[in-house]
């Protein structure tokens, strides 16, 4: 008598090839992130305050992705290295050739997009660049990485989100519409096709010919996107959470973009408003019990114990009965 009938073995197979396929998209998708100076001084082994990059390491290592940081030398790379919390996380010197131009206004921006075109195809499957100062939604940073899926369904080569401005009265371009908005800069999708890289390496150089009075890199980047409008995917706003009202538990965003001081007072201003985030997020995380707990306590601080990270208080739980 067999063991398994041929459906039953038919259905192992297709399970272990979408596994095998999940991990090698894993493997070839992963993260950018560019940081000098202050982040790397302020970069600690365990969560501190006033480290925004270590926050967002963090939750990164509590993903399947790896991750690239792009340091200006080699004492950087050593400080990264040291402090790093997983080895997934690798420190790389972007090159002399290729590093900003020192211009006095734009040294950091320069820096960031010129790590961003340096390694537009780092990860064949989908590199995604974020800003330091942005928290992942841990518990769905899968669905963060399809985002690469849809682009390939649609042949894009880059994704974006809108910037909350269309168009700032001192960005102005004579050749972009009016109606074409600026995106955020601060995260972008590139599928690691040459197209792709090369539209990084337009972005580059536009910002060195030219950028805004305030010195912002997203008008420079209107320009380039507005010439390949074609490999442009449009993102929902909800992909990445601006907001200072609410926590990213309670906005259901993939990413929560601001400033890990305004995060954590969101968190805790957040903790009476948006009780119901607990019953609604952590149900299927917990025991029974626990959830049962949960509730009682009404707080969205045992939620971000799974979506916050680095952003997240301590959770208040009844204490244990001896």
């Amino acid at each position: 008598m067999a063991l398994f009938s041929p459906v039953a073995l038919l259905s192992l197979l297709v399970a272990l090839l979408a596994a095998r396929a999940h991990a090698e998209s894993n493997a070839t998708r992963g993260f950018l992130l560019a940081a000098t100076r202050d982040p790397i001084a302020r970069l600690a082994k365990k969560a501190s305050p006033r480290d925004e990059l270590g926050a967002i390491l963090r939750d990164i290592c509590s993903t399947p992705y790896p991750a690239r940081v792009v340091v200006a030398d080699e004492t950087e790379r050593a400080a990264v290295a040291s402090r790093r919390p997983c080895d997934k996380i690798e420190p790389w010197v972007l090159p002399a050739g290729r590093r900003r131009r020192r211009a006095q206004n734009l040294p950091l921006r320069h820096f960031k997009v010129a790590a961003v075109a340096a390694n537009a195809a780092l990860f064949p499957g989908g590199t995604l660049y974020v800003d330091n100062d942005i928290a992942v939604n841990r518990p769905l940073a899968g669905a963060l990485f399809e985002t690469f899926d849809d682009m390939a369904r649609y042949r894009k080569a880059v994704g974006l989100t809108k910037a909350a401005k269309c168009e700032p009265a001192h960005h102005k371009l004579e050749d972009v519409p009016g109606d074409f908005c600026e995106h955020n800069g601060g995260v972008v999708f590139l599928d690691g096709s040459r197209r792709g890289a090369a539209i990084a390496r337009e972005w580059l150089e536009a910002l060195e010919r030219h950028t805004s009075s305030d010195g912002h890199d997203q008008m420079p980047l209107r320009d380039v996107l507005w010439r390949h409008r074609d490999a442009l995917l449009d993102l929902p706003p909800t992909l990445q959470c601006r907001c200072k009202k609410e926590d990213i538990c309670a906005s259901g965003a993939l990413l929560w973009h601001l400033h890990r001081d305004d995060r954590r007072a969101a968190t805790r201003a957040g903790t009476k408003r948006h009780g119901a985030c607990v019953e609604s997020k952590l149900t299927e995380w917990l025991v029974p019990s626990q959830a049962v707990a949960a509730r009682h306590n009404a707080t969205t601080e045992l939620c971000g114990f799974f979506c916050l990270g680095d952003d997240r208080v301590a959770p208040r739980l009844p204490p244990k009965r001896v």
